[in-house]
C-alpha cells in the first residue's frame, strides 16, 4: 500500500510547504544536491549526451562516478545533462530537458492532513546489465557486460562473485546479472487497475 503524492515542479512553487525552485540552467549539481537533502533522496541516475551518469549522496554532497579516477563514467555537466532522477524509498525527483527548458515532477509520501494522489502500487525489480566487476573505487563499481564492451559505474560496492555465483568458465563473471533497480508503478483508482505513473525506488544487489 502506497500513500504518495505527485506534483509537477510548477505546482510545487505554489505550495506553502514545498519550495522547489525552477531548475537552473547552470549549477545543476548543487541544485540536485539541495533537492536530495530536502527530500531524503539517495541515488542519482542521469542521462547525458555522452552517456549514463550514476551518483549518490554522501555527507550531504552529491558524488558521481566521474569523480572517481579509477571508474569510467560520463561527466555531470550543465550543458550535456538531458534527464536526471534522484530517488530513494522517500520519493523521486525527475527532471528532463525539453526545447531548451527543464520540466519535472516530484513524488513523495503524503504528509499529515494531505490527501494522497495514489493509494495502491506495485513494485517491479528490473535487472540491470553488468555481469562482471572491472573496477571499484570509493563505493562505485564499474560493471561490464558482454563482448561489446558495454559498461556503467553504479554507486554500490559490487564484489567479485563467489564460486557458486560465478560463471563456470570465468570466476570473475556472474552467472546472471546481479544488479536490480526497483521501480514502483502507481495504479489508478478505477474499475480496472491501470498504471498511471512510475518512479524509481532503490538500487540493490540481488
Amino acid at each position: 500500500m502506497s500513500t504518495e503524492r505527485i506534483y509537477t515542479i510548477k505546482e510545487l512553487r505554489d505550495l506553502v510547504d514545498d519550495s522547489l525552485p525552477s531548475v537552473p540552467q547552470t549549477g545543476l549539481r548543487d541544485w540536485l544536491a539541495t533537492q536530495a537533502n530536502t527530500y531524503g533522496l539517495r541515488f542519482l541516475l542521469g542521462f547525458a549526451v555522452d552517456g549514463v551518469v550514476w551518483g549518490m549522496m554522501d555527507q550531504q554532497k552529491l558524488r558521481v562516478a566521474y569523480d572517481e579516477e579509477q571508474v569510467y563514467s560520463a561527466e555531470l555537466r550543465d550543458d550535456t545533462l538531458q534527464e536526471a532522477r534522484l530517488f530513494s524509498d522517500s520519493g523521486e525527483l525527475h527532471i528532463w530537458r525539453t526545447q531548451g527548458s527543464w520540466q519535472g515532477t516530484l513524488i513523495r509520501a503524503a504528509r499529515t492532513g494531505e490527501t494522497p494522489d495514489f493509494t495502491e502500487s506495485i513494485d517491479e525489480h528490473q535487472m540491470l546489465w553488468g555481469d562482471q566487476v572491472e573496477a571499484q573505487h570509493n563505493g562505485f563499481s564499474l560493471m561490464t557486460d558482454g563482448i561489446q564492451g558495454l559498461q556503467h559505474a553504479v554507486p554500490l560496492p559490487v564484489l567479485d562473485p563467489t564460486p557458486d555465483q560465478a560463471n563456470p568458465r570465468n570466476l570473475k563473471q556472474y552467472k546472471a546479472r546481479p544488479l536490480r533497480l526497483t521501480v514502483r508503478h502507481y495504479l489508478a483508482q478505477e474499475d480496472v487497475a491501470r498504471i498511471v505513473t512510475s518512479r524509481l525506488v532503490n538500487l540493490t544487489i540481488n
